[in-house]
């Protein structure tokens, strides 16, 4: 399984967004920081229970944000088989699902 991840800032409240790519499932959970060790926490959250128990590591991509980047090789996440893959430094679209996912979410916060 493949997802996108990020992270949202709006009205001082940080949002973790994960998109599945296939059904464009989209969870999300509030956070308290950026930091390696929440997110960590939030894709554990959010990623583990979309994951079947027969399935390989889950590919998660990201932008190179500091917290991704110090999860690249993390063992915790890879015994709950989740892996981080950082998109490519020099193209300007990064992560597009992941943004893509967040102005859907912005949309939907400003409808209701």
């Amino acid at each position: 399984m493949t997802f996108a991840a990020d992270v949202s800032k709006r009205a001082r409240q940080l949002i973790f967004v994960v998109r599945e790519y296939a059904p464009s499932y989209t969870p999300t959970c509030l956070v308290e920081d950026e930091r390696c060790h929440t997110i960590r926490s939030a894709l554990t959250c959010l990623c583990v229970e979309l994951l079947p128990f027969n399935d390989p590591l889950a590919i998660v991509r990201t932008n190179a944000a500091p917290g991704f980047a110090a999860l690249v090789d993390d063992k915790l996440l890879r015994h709950h088989r989740i892996t981080i893959e950082i998109g490519r430094v020099k193209n300007t679209n990064k992560n597009p699902s992941a943004e893509n996912a967040i102005r859907e979410l912005e949309d939907e916060l400003i409808a209701t």
